[in-house]
């Protein structure tokens, strides 16, 4: 597993570090799979955030999906990094005050953020 710690330090490259376009095909089976993902942050009792937007192709069709109040979260203690699927809850939205750029797919240009 990969560990990325930014803070905002007013740096373009750090900026363009804070956004990923991954390639999860490799991952995904026939059927249906279900996708985990972990947001830490390490600045005070701050909770971290995390938008995703994916695009899933088939034969048949192209689906779109992107993270919203639908999904559940739970929180992971630092002392038992284990996954209790009994500990779902809703997540908490909260409006970005800044502007997200979405991705381009298709050009694989990742999405930004407006300052």
């Amino acid at each position: 597993m990969t560990q990325f710690f930014t803070k905002r330090s007013g740096s373009l490259w750090i900026e363009q570090q804070r956004i990923k376009l991954l390639d999860i095909s490799k991952y995904l089976k026939q059927g249906e799979n279900e996708i985990l993902v972990e947001a830490r942050n390490y600045y005070d009792s701050k909770t971290p955030g995390i938008n995703i937007t994916a695009e899933i192709i088939t034969e048949k069709d192209t689906v779109v999906f992107m993270s919203n109040e639908n999904w559940k979260t739970m929180n992971l203690s630092s002392d038992n990094n284990s996954i209790d699927l009994n500990k779902w809850v809703d997540v908490e939205v909260k409006q970005n005050p800044l502007e997200v750029i979405a991705p381009n797919f298709a050009t694989k240009r990742k999405s930004w953020i407006e300052r």
